[in-house]
Order: structure tokens, then C-alpha cells, then sequence
């Protein structure tokens, strides 16, 4: 059941992302396929009503109606239950993966887990009465309880790459089992030991052994083979079926009549006591994994959910599931109720329920797979797909086909009005991109822009004038006037992007590969990474407010956030199959599309309820209190955070027990997680600001920056600032997390005020800078990192203007210019700092360090040691990077050096001393454009002497001084005064600020 954007990137993701909590107010149901879409592995009923089944991701369906009606009975488990056995209509067990053993006395209303005492897989159970039982499962593992289940004691066990597939007792001490390598295991003392022997060739695995005598046995396995013992085990015959498929389960209803169900949707029967088997062939060919039979009912059920029943003793069958199983690609609602889905090979279904039912409408074309589809009211729908299809119904029930004069894969389509539509899509050749565009209702389409210089998946128009599109290799694009003109914007991101949706002309989102999701409110003149703690593609994102946002991706994931995409949540969808599309009808539900013919349904809360939740990462957080609560206590509020809550005056941090409304606090977590507050919504709309940097949060609500004023007006020094792995500046201040910003006097900020004019920049500024400026990008082992910025020639202005909040705690990522700076001015040119201290604090080494220079004319740029001095690189090229491992580098000096400066420098030069401030030592440097004397003296803010660090002749050329003061905190003076002794006799004497922390 491939889709497009599967070809376009594939990731191979553990399921760590089921670390993270799902939210308690939300479940997500099947609306097709019905009764659900998972691939079931066992079946059982007890009587003809009354039946289970059980399959992956943690499925466990109940039936009281013969299999006519089933419902789901697990939710939240992610463990697939691969067996279960019903001892009575009320009391059974299952068992899966993970060692996982379930116990049900009220017929699988309730399932407890039991205690296996182990973590590798289950692969079948057996009971004989409520207290003796035996599981088995990988590395041939045995384990067998007498007090149902109570304690489970292991039997056998072999710590190999093997495994026991089933098991069968016939009285409490005589069993068998089957597994691997063409094993047949035997006990004859209820378990204590077990001995096998090996039949057929060795190489096949066994999947399934029956008894009807003490003498007449059955075992199946893998390639079609099929064993048969009239003589208890002493001898195993083959028996051909003419077949070479994987056989799953073999049940004997009586000495003579039995079944075989195995892969490619096929069974076998035989009423000769399995000297001779027919075949059948079910449904779309799927694997038949488990069959039961009650007299004349027979039920099987395997791969995609599909469940088939008999009332003939297997003449006839009658499928208990409908749905298709092809891939639903796209889903949207132009209504409350009425709906429509795209996917694989001509699917089109129509829901006029809100998605309850699903009924599929006929494909002018059968062979394309459509991608994408949009409406602008109930009847009128247009979808597109492979090879420039557009097809359009303008009833609801009849489609038929465009012309759209390309053979592009069309994979986006959404419509303004009722009349101004666009269309997205690329080819595969060149790897280029096309628009198509209706401004007559979809009348007719014409190509807007071709050759787009990459794939687009993905567009939104929030007017019929302002839009965007979204593509491959994380290439954004927006318009104006309607896709007239298309300009880039810069994502920050080589990602794939497979979606963007817009709520109006400012903000929005894009979501696509490794779990990306970008966020703007300011038209996406910048882009902001929101966190979102998976790494799987995201395909599609429904908005429902600017604070309510879903988005689904690979492996079954859907991530919620009510907060604005400040924290998502990844909710628990029933399944592990890819989500495609994610729609938001008018009114309080959400569906999700994806592979093998699913649609999900989901109710969601009013709004209005007072509790947010925030994710936090393991480590250093910066959070705030949201909400009015009645115990303010760090300890309260945050149970299972780690150590003190550090608040911030400057210059210092200090602990905090209680919180406070507006401020912001690092506070340490032991491990990823969710965590939420319950109070009220705090009315209040001021925040105090000291003078310098002030650590806050904000309130109930999200806000924009640019919506925030202050008292007195135009304080505003900085951007304001997160931490998420490092600190990168942000538009809009989310409740619950804490931000940084810098005050240039005392003050208020005001919030939720009418939009004022503030001297704010974002990281894109930087890069939008022209002449473009060099980078620097410094990356640590787990993925944190931050980009530096420098050149020649930049004015301490523009320095000051992108200088960084306070360092962070210890343990936390942090790389800056020595001067706390994104930015350093490091040209070589006499007036310039030759060269910039890089500081560093990380704690996962090796370090990634790379760089791209834009501006290198005339400048050669080398990294040393900070500490030992020593060369790191050699000249930097253009774009470059390097691996540190030494985990003593805590320090880098960006050198640079001209090629007159090298030579002969034209003038002296004293600079700023590199760290400052500093502890415990820092280093001077400076420029002789001739050999002279020299003295560089230390002296305090009086005047008076301290010490004297050089007084000596020295050559021309770039110079520095190390010193390691023993004072105490204060602010000090280094004069540097020199006087040439050749030629022109000239004298110099400058004298700078530094600062000593102890």
C-alpha cells in the first residue's frame, strides 16, 4: 500500500515515541475499515455468540453477536497480543509481546496484567482449567503457572535466536509445542522437561500443533509443510498440499475433518483425516492468520482486520468487516457531515454522517492514485494524482476527468473561494516542481508556474491573494497576488516538507520529515522549529484554532496541541500504520486518513478548560506558571522535577520554592515528559522588568511578540529568547514556558495591548543580511546546536543587537562569541578584532563544528584550542566541518588574518580582551605595525596601579597576553602604550574595559 511520500523519504524509527504520555480526553476510533484495520493473529470463540480476537498494537476485539458486532476492548496498549484463550464466557488470558500476559474475569471488559518476569515475546497460551497454564514464546521459553497466573514460573528456556510458535496439552502432564528450525518439543511431566527432535529439512519454521487422540497429530509450518502422527510422535509423515505458502494455524474438528488457514488468503480443508486437503481462496488475498470453528461456524481472521464467517461448515463465507484496505491518501469536510477520501488505485469515498460511514464511489480512472482532494461545498469536489489527473464531481457521487495538459504527480489541492483554486505537484525526472491554478471555480486549470526549482507536496491560500506552497528538500514559497509571483523563504531546513496550513495571513504551520513541524505569525518572513519530541515524517495538519493544532504522520502518530505548537502530545491512534491526512469538520471532531484503508475519528474537548500542558525536555527547562493555583510550590506543581527552581535577578540565580506569576525558571527533569497545570486563568496583564535581562513568562494566553507593549514605551532592547537544547529567538510567548528579554530601564510589559512598533530581530535576520555573513555552526552528540555569525567590518550596533540571555545552568548547550553575541566582527582589518573567542558549554562530546564562508575576501580564518592555543583546522574553505572529541575544549578562537596584516601591519591596534567577562583568566590581544617597546599595564577604575603585564621591545604583528588575576570582582582598566624604535618613530596608547567575576 505505498503513497508518494513514502518514496520521498523513508526513516527507520524505533518506538520511542511511545514514551510520551497520551492525552486522558481523547480517543481515537476506527470509521473504516469496520470493526478495525489491524492485522488480527488469533481467533476464538466459546459458542456460537460469543467470540475474541486479538492482533497488533495492543487489539483485542469482543463479539456477543456471532461476529456481526464487534468492539474494541484495549485502549492505550501498544504491545501486539499475538494468542488468546477463553476458559468460559467470563474468565481468559492473551498474551504478546514483551512478555506481556493478560487476565480477564469479566469476559475482556477489564484486562490485568500478570507478572512474566520476562521481556522477550509470547507467542501463544494454553489453559486446561483456571489454574494451570502454559505460555511459550522466543528463546524457546516456557512458562507455566498452577495458580492462574498468579505467579508464572519458567520451565525452559534457550538463549538463542529460536523460538516455540504453539502449544498444545492434552492432559496436565502430556504436551507438545512447535517452533523454530522444524522443532516438534514433547513433555510428559507437565513441562518440567521438554525434548525435541526435528522433522522435514530443519530450515522451516513451525507455527501450529493439534491433537485429536493421544495418537493422531497434526503440525504446520512455514513453505507448506504439514506433518502428520498417527502414533503419538514416534514417526512424522509429510503430507503435500500442493502448495508452498506459510501455513498459520491447523485445527482438527474430529478424527476427520479439519482446517488449515496460511498466507495469500488461502485455506485448506480435508474430511479424510488430512490425507487430502482442498483449497479456498478469500477476499483481496491477504494472510489468514487464525481460524475457529463452533459445529457448523467457522470464523477466520488475519492480515488488515479481516474477519470471515461460515454458518455452513465452510461452503459459503460472508465477511464481518467492510472498508477498502487501500491507502486513504487525503481526507477533507466541506461541511459538518459531509466528507470525502482519496488514496490507491481509484479510491473515492464519501461520508454524509460526519464520518461515521464511508461509501465508495466509482473512479473515472481505476488505475491513478489520487493524493490530494478539496471542495468548495458539499457536491462540488475536485481530486488530483499521478500523471496530471484531476478529476471533478460536481454532485458528490459522479466523477469524471480534467484536462490538465501536464504528466506531473499532482499532490496538493486547495481552493480560496468558491472560484480562485490551486493545485501542487513536481516531476521525478528533474526533480522540478508545478503550479496549476482555476480562477473560474474549477472550470479550467492552467499552469501558474513551472519548473519550480523543487517538488511541491503541499499549499494553502488564506486569502484568494496570499499563499504558500511547500516542498522537497525544505523549500517554502509564498505569493501575494494570487501565485503571480512566487518568493522562497528560508525554512532553516534541508527537510522535506509535505504540508503547510495557514489559519489566516499571518500564521501558520508546515510539516514534513523527522518530525519537523514549523511555525509563523509573521507571513513566514521567519520560521520557528517547534518541538515536538518524534522523529517520523508528518504529513498533514488540521487547524482548529491558533491555540488547537493536530498533525499525522508515519506510524500511526498524531501530535495535539492545544497551546499553539508551544508542547505537543502525541496521542494514541490504535494503530501503527502511516496517516496520510487529517481533517477538522465544523464542529468538535477530527478524522485521520492513512495505508490500508484507514480512517480514524476523534471527539475533541471544549474549549475553555483551565489546564495547559507543556512538554518538557529531559534535563534544563526554562518554565513559567500559567495559571492562578492554590499551592505554588515548585514541589507541588512539578513532582517530578529534580532538585530547586532557579529564578533569575540580575546578575545572579537564585532558588526559588514558591513561583510566581510572570516569571520564568530553569527547572531540571529526569526524563521527557508532559507536564500540567490545573488552576485559573490569570486576568492580570502587566509583568514587571528590572533594567538588562529579565527571565519571564507569560500568562493564560498565547501571545505574539509583536502584540506586546511596554511602560514605558520602546524598553525593548532584544529579541525575545527560548531554550530548547540552546536558546533561538521566538514570535510568539507560549503559557507555561519561560523567555527571555532584555530592558533597557525599569519597566512593565503589557500584554494582549493593541500591536506597537519593537525593536525585535530573529535568526533569519541575521541570515538575510547583505553582504550575507560567515557561519559557524557548533552541534553536540544528541543534536543541539546553535549557529554563530561574523565578517568583517560590523559595527558594534548591529553586535549589540543580537547579544544572548544569561548562560544557562551547567549541563545545559550553550555556544556564543566571547562578547555574548550571535555575531563578532572578525575582519583583520586594523580597526577590526583580528580574532573571536567561541565559548562553549556542552556535555555530549564529540562536537560537530561547520562552517560556510560567504565573505572571505582577502582574510584567512583559522580555529585554534582556546586554551592550548594550538591550531585546530588550518585555513577554513569555503564550507567545511570538523569532529572534536576532546571533551577539555570548553574554548575556540576564530583567528583571521589578512594578508597586509600578515605582512605588515599598517597601524597599532589594541583590542578587547577575550572572554570578558572572565574567571579565572583572559587574553589581551594586540597589532605592532613595527617592531617597538611595549608596556601593558593593569589599573583599577581609580586609577591606581595594579600590575604591569609587559614592558619590553617586541616585533611587529599580532600579539597576545594571558592573565590569570588574583583579585577580586570588580571592573578593571588594561592600557597598552607603544612607541616604534625604527624608522618613522611613532607612539600609541589605548586603554579598554574588563571585567573580573569571582
Amino acid at each position: 500500500m505505498s503513497n508518494h511520500r513514502s518514496v520521498i523519504s523513508c526513516l527507520a524509527v524505533p518506538l520511542l515515541l511511545f514514551l510520551f504520555p497520551w492525552s486522558v480526553f481523547s480517543e481515537w476510533n476506527w470509521k473504516s475499515p469496520i470493526p478495525q484495520g489491524n492485522t488480527l493473529f488469533k481467533v476464538q470463540f466459546i459458542d456460537s455468540l460469543h467470540g475474541w480476537a486479538v492482533g497488533d498494537y495492543g487489539t483485542i476485539l469482543r463479539t456477543t453477536t456471532g461476529g456481526t458486532s464487534w468492539y474494541e476492548q484495549e485502549f492505550a496498549r501498544t504491545d501486539n497480543i499475538l494468542d488468546i484463550t477463553m476458559l468460559s464466557p467470563t474468565e481468559g488470558w492473551a498474551v504478546g509481546d514483551n512478555g506481556t500476559i493478560l487476565h480477564t474475569t469479566d469476559s475482556g471488559d477489564d484486562w490485568l496484567e500478570q507478572t512474566s518476569g520476562i521481556t522477550t515475546g509470547l507467542n501463544a497460551v494454553e489453559f486446561l482449567d483456571s489454574l494451570n497454564g502454559w505460555t511459550v514464546g522466543d528463546n524457546e521459553i516456557v512458562l507455566h503457572t498452577s495458580n492462574g497466573g498468579v505467579t508464572w514460573e519458567k520451565q525452559h528456556e534457550l538463549l538463542a535466536p529460536s523460538s516455540i510458535n504453539d502449544v498444545h496439552f492434552l492432559t496436565p502432564s502430556d504436551g507438545w509445542a512447535v517452533g523454530s528450525s522444524n522443532n516438534i518439543f514433547r513433555t510428559t511431566d507437565g513441562g518440567l522437561t521438554w525434548i525435541s527432535r526435528v522433522v522435514g529439512g530443519g530450515n522451516t519454521t513451525l507455527t501450529s500443533v493439534t491433537f485429536t487422540t493421544p495418537s493422531a497429530g497434526f503440525v504446520v509450518g512455514a513453505h507448506g509443510e504439514v506433518y502428520r502422527t498417527a502414533n503419538g510422535g514416534i514417526l512424522w509423515s509429510p503430507i503435500s498440499i500442493g502448495d508452498s505458502i506459510n501455513l498459520n494455524q491447523i485445527i482438527m474438528t474430529n478424527a476427520s475433518e479439519g482446517w488449515i488457514v496460511g498466507d495469500v488468503g488461502k485455506s485448506y480443508h480435508t474430511t479424510d483425516g488430512g490425507i487430502t486437503w482442498s483449497p479456498t481462496v478469500f477476499g483481496d488475498g491477504s494472510n489468514i492468520n487464525s481460524i475457529a470453528q463452533i459445529g457448523n461456524h467457522i470464523w477466520i481472521v488475519g492480515e488488515y482486520g479481516h474477519i470471515y464467517h461460515s454458518t455452513n461448515d465452510g461452503s459459503t463465507w460472508s465477511p464481518l468487516d467492510h472498508g477498502s484496505r487501500l491507502s486513504v491518501n487525503w481526507v477533507t469536510f466541506p461541511s459538518a457531515t459531509v466528507g470525502y477520501a482519496v488514496g490507491q488505485t481509484g479510491l473515492i469515498m464519501r461520508t454524509t454522517d460526519a464520518g461515521e460511514s464511508w461509501v465508495e464511489q466509482t473512479s473515472p480512472d481505476p488505475t491513478v492514485s489520487c493524493y490530494g482532494i478539496d471542495c468548495i461545498d458539499e457536491t462540488h469536489a475536485w481530486a488530483v494524482g499521478d500523471d496530471g489527473t484531476i478529476f471533478r464531481s460536481v454532485d458528490g457521487n459522479i466523477w469524471s476527468t480534467q484536462p490538465s495538459g501536464i504528466t506531473h504527480s499532482l499532490f496538493g489541492i486547495h481552493f480560496a473561494n468558491s472560484s480562485a483554486g490551486w493545485i501542487v505537484g513536481g516531476e521525478f525526472t528533474n526533480y522540478t516542481g508545478i503550479v496549476l491554478h482555476t480562477n473560474d471555480a474549477g472550470t479550467s486549470w492552467v499552469t501558474q508556474y513551472n519548473a519550480v526549482p523543487e517538488i511541491l507536496f503541499g499549499v494553502s491560500f488564506p486569502t484568494p491573494s496570499r499563499g504558500w506552497a511547500v516542498g522537497a528538500n525544505g523549500y517554502i514559497t509564498r505569493t501575494t497576488d494570487g501565485g503571480n509571483t512566487w518568493t522562497q523563504q528560508t525554512s532553516g531546513t534541508g527537510a522535506n516538507f509535505f504540508w503547510c496550513s495557514f489559519i489566516d495571513s499571518s500564521e501558520g504551520w508546515a510539516v514534513g520529515d523527522s518530525g519537523k513541524i514549523l511555525h509563523t505569525n509573521d507571513a513566514g518572513m521567519s520560521w520557528t522549529v517547534q518541538p515536538t519530541g518524534v522523529t517520523v515524517s508528518l504529513y498533514s495538519i488540521t487547524i482548529v484554532s491558533s491555540f488547537e493544532v493536530f498533525v499525522a504522520g508515519d506510524f500511526g502518530t498524531i501530535l495535539h496541541t492545544t497551546n499553539g505548537g508551544s508542547t505537543w502530545e502525541v496521542q494514541y491512534s490504535r494503530t501503527l500504520y502511516a496517516l496520510f491526512g487529517i481533517a477538522h469538520p465544523p464542529g468538535s471532531s477530527v478524522l485521520a486518513s492513512g495505508d490500508y484503508g484507514t480512517v480514524l475519528k476523534n471527539t475533541i474537548s471544549p474549549a475553555g478548560s483551565a489546564t495547559i500542558t507543556s512538554y518538557v525536555n529531559a534535563g534544563w527547562n526554562v518554565i513559567s506558571l500559567p495559571l492562578a493555583v492554590a499551592d505554588r510550590s515548585k514541589s507541588t506543581l512539578y513532582p517530578t522535577s529534580l532538585g530547586s527552581a532557579f529564578g533569575y535577578a540580575n546578575p545572579v540565580y537564585y532558588v526559588a520554592d514558591t513561583l510566581v506569576q510572570g516569571r520564568g525558571y530553569w527547572i531540571q527533569f529526569p526524563s521527557a515528559q508532559t507536564v500540567s497545570i490545573n488552576g485559573t486563568p490569570i486576568a492580570a496583564d502587566t509583568i514587571d522588568l528590572a533594567a538588562d535581562w529579565n527571565l519571564i513568562g507569560i500568562l493564560s494566553d498565547s501571545t505574539p511578540a509583536s502584540s506586546i507593549a511596554t511602560l514605558p514605551s520602546g524598553i525593548i532592547t532584544s529579541n525575545f529568547f527560548g531554550f530548547t537544547g540552546s536558546y533561538s529567538t521566538v514570535q510568539t510567548l507560549m503559557p507555561g514556558v519561560g523567555y527571555w528579554v532584555k530592558a533597557s530601564q525599569a519597566g512593565k510589559l503589557v500584554l494582549h495591548s493593541p500591536p506597537v512598533t519593537m525593536r525585535t530581530q530573529s535568526s533569519s535576520d541575521v541570515e538575510e543580511l547583505s553582504p550575507p555573513l560567515n557561519t559557524i555552526t557548533i552541534c553536540e552528540q544528541h543534536g543541539n546546536g546553535k549557529s554563530l555569525y561574523f565578517g568583517r567590518n560590523i559595527n558594534a550596533q548591529l553586535v549589540n543587537a543580537y547579544l544572548l540571555p544569561p548562560l544557562p545552568p551547567s549541563g545545559c548547550f550553550d555556544v556564543r562569541f566571547g562578547s555574548g553575541s550571535e555575531i563578532a566582527s572578525c575582519g583583520a582589518d586594523s580597526s577590526q578584532t583580528a580574532s573571536a573567542v567561541i565559548t562553549i558549554q556542552a556535555q555530549d562530546y564529540p562536537l560537530k563544528v561547520s562552517w560556510h564562508l560567504s565573505q572571505s575576501d582577502h582574510v584567512e580564518y583559522r580555529l585554534l584550542d582556546g586554551t592550548t592555543r594550538l591550531p585546530i583546522t588550518g585555513s577554513l574553505s569555503e564550507d567545511g566541518n570538523i569532529i572534536i572529541k576532546n571533551r577539555q575544549v570548553h574554548l575556540l578562537i576564530l583567528a583571521a588574518t589578512s594578508v597586509a596584516i600578515s605582512s605588515v601591519p599598517g597601524e597599532f591596534s589594541l583590542f578587547q580582551n577575550y572572554p570578558n567577562p572572565f574567571n579565572p583568566s583572559t587574553s589581551i590581544p594586540f597589532i605592532l605595525p613595527t617592531e617597538s617597546h611595549v608596556r601593558l599595564v593593569i589599573i583599577t577604575t581609580l586609577g591606581q596601579y595594579v600590575t604591569t603585564l609587559l614592558d619590553r621591545v617586541m616585533d611587529e604583528g599580532f600579539h597576545e597576553v594571558t592573565w590569570s588575576p588574583t583579585m577580586a570582582s570588580g571592573i578593571y582598566f588594561y592600557r597598552l602604550e607603544a612607541f616604534s624604535i625604527l624608522g618613522n618613530q611613532k607612539y600609541f596608547t589605548s586603554t579598554k574595559k574588563m571585567v573580573v567575576l569571582r
